[in-house]
């Protein structure tokens, strides 16, 4: 990583016309994020009417899984007050999907935005998950086994926010602390209840606390990786830290499991963090017609599987792009 120098700023008053020819569309976003909000309701549904010990428990973990990391990227939507259209709201509910998952809202809202400031040198909070030296350290060089390591770091990260309501050392107001194990207690006495309700008590911890622990970590570290891996190096513009993972066969099926809310088109979103995520591909679309990509090949896959094998080939041959 660059830690002497600056990243170069990348020049965004050329591309301000494109954003602002964007429209603002909000019945568009409060309906699109109750889509997925609602497909999450229904996964957590499925699973509350299952039996802990059926034969398609593991396929209800990875689908509850898959389900809270979906409300981990509706908190990074709320965080950037684009989940809904109101500001009010938006931050009420990305506080609720956050509880839900034991996330704080006001402590991950910080270390994001320090993120977006810093991403490209040694001050970024969240570099330990796609550092080039972290996949050599503790996986021997492995990315697919870097990902799947994920759960350890995500206990131990989790329990530092649920305990101490923080990121890090990114310390938050005491009324917000409050807020959160408040917001905490609600939440998760309601998974719990409706668990209890249906005579599957058991189910809370199979199906929502052992998911949990596990699966979004993995995700998350998987699309952090393939956004970022293999992009921090010296002497790059800012511009070229960050990469859209988008056209590419495998990238329906990609969408569901790492890039809901439109997340795979993460270029555009770190040049325009303001645009809502219901309008990133329109975004990307006009990147695409202004030859955006073209000095700027680096920022671009087809897939996060390509990003991640063609990091996997770099670190193995020893180069760095």
């Amino acid at each position: 990583m660059n830690s002497e120098a600056p990243p170069q700023r990348f020049a965004r008053a050329e591309l301000l016309p494109i954003v602002r020819r964007l429209p603002r569309l909000p019945l568009r976003n409060a309906l699109l994020t109750t889509a997925h909000l609602l497909a999450v309701t229904a996964v957590v549904a499925l699973a509350i009417q299952t039996p802990a010990l059926s034969w398609q428990a593991p396929l209800i973990i990875i689908l509850v899984g898959t389900a809270q990391y979906w409300l981990l990227v509706a908190v990074h939507e709320a965080i950037h007050q684009g989940l809904l259209p109101w500001r009010g709201a938006n931050n009420l509910l990305g506080r609720i999907c956050g509880a839900l998952i034991t996330f704080n809202f006001a402590a991950m809202r910080r270390s994001h935005l320090i993120h977006h400031q810093s991403v490209g040198t040694a001050s970024d909070p969240d570099a330990y998950l796609f550092e080039d030296a972290a996949i050599l350290e503790k996986a021997g060089g492995s990315v697919w086994l870097w990902c799947l390591l994920a759960p350890i770091d995500s206990v131990r990260r989790s329990l530092g926010r649920t305990v101490a309501a923080d990121a890090g050392a990114f310390q938050v107001p005491l009324w917000d602390k409050f807020e959160f194990l408040i917001l905490l207690a609600l939440t998760q006495s309601c998974v719990l209840g409706f668990f209890i309700w249906n005579e599957n008590w058991s189910g809370y911890f199979a199906f929502w606390i052992l998911p949990l622990v596990v699966i979004p970590g993995i995700l998350n570290r998987t699309r952090s990786v393939g956004e970022h891996g293999g992009l921090i190096d010296a002497g790059r513009s800012e511009a070229e830290f960050s990469r859209t993972n988008a056209g590419g066969i495998f990238n329906i099926f990609e969408r569901a499991f790492l890039a809901p809310f439109n997340f795979n088109y993460h270029h555009e979103h770190h040049l325009f963090p303001q645009v809502p995520y219901y309008l990133l591909p329109s975004l990307h679309r006009e990147f695409m017609a202004n030859s955006h990509y073209e000095t700027r090949e680096n920022a671009l896959s087809p897939s996060y599987m390509e990003s991640l094998a063609g990091l996997q080939k770099q670190l193995r041959s020893g180069a760095t792009r």
